[in-house]
């Protein structure tokens, strides 16, 4: 959430901006692999370089606002919206996520349109993204980096809570990429909106916050922020991965 004000606030200027790990999930420290010790990466910050980076654009009916990380909806994104009112805030935002997420076993979830380069798509939850890191634990999107001027777009198909205790063991075993009902795309712009036949509310969240629902669409802003980064990000996807392991 904060990094998300942050680069809203200093979006197409060029006050470069720098990452010290005191978040919830630390997704971007970990990204980069910058790790999650604040003193440790206050120490490096003099080696970092300034790069220029894309954002992506979530424009709904009535506003927009960009996001640095990633952007869900479905199934996420509606734990996120019932976490918002939810007493179970006191246990940790961590916490409470997979909570409550356990609570929707029997929720039959709605399936929505997604529109990837002309082909037309159907999911419970799609992960625009635009980084590997997700939930800060674990490592969703398989090649994207900050660097790309596109989106890596996963698409889960399971229409119940119970399916995605599958594809949360497929996550955990780092395996997700061969999971039955998982489909990894690359878009620049990607419109969403629910089925004609569906009066389904579907939730949209921004880098872990609720936003809005569909309809919505999303677009990468090229050359939209400065970040200062380790001079080793950008390098193989096997060497972030590699790093993200370890930190």
């Amino acid at each position: 959430g904060t990094m998300n004000e942050v680069v809203n606030g200093l979006a197409h200027s060029s006050v470069p901006i720098g990452i010290l790990p005191g978040g919830t999930g630390n997704g971007l420290a970990r990204e980069a692999g910058i790790g999650i010790n604040m003193i440790s990466a206050a120490n490096q910050l003099s080696q970092w370089v300034p790069r220029r980076i894309s954002l992506g654009l979530c424009t709904t009916q009535t506003s927009t606002r960009y996001f640095l990380l990633l952007c869900g909806v479905g199934f996420d994104a509606l734990v996120i919206y019932r976490l918002r009112t939810s007493a179970k805030g006191f246990l940790g935002k961590k916490f409470s996520y997979w909570l409550e997420g356990f609570s929707l076993v029997s929720h039959r979830l709605p399936e929505f349109a997604i529109d990837v380069g002309g082909s037309l798509n159907r999911a419970t939850l799609a992960v625009a993204s635009r980084i590997r890191n997700y939930g800060g634990d674990f490592v969703l999107a398989q090649s994207v980096t900050l660097l790309d001027d596109d989106f890596e777009v996963v698409l889960l198909t399971g229409r119940t809570a119970i399916s995605y205790l599958r594809y949360l063991a497929a996550v955990v075993g780092r395996r997700i990429q061969h999971a039955r009902g998982v489909t990894f795309l690359r878009a620049r712009a990607i419109p969403l909106s629910p089925l004609a036949h569906d009066a389904s509310t579907v939730y949209v969240q921004l880098d872990g916050d609720h936003m809005a629902t569909l309809p919505v669409s999303l677009e990468i802003v090229t050359d939209c922020v400065t970040l200062l980064l380790p001079p080793h990000y950008g390098l193989s996807p096997e060497y972030h991965s590699q790093r993200m392991v370890a930190l």
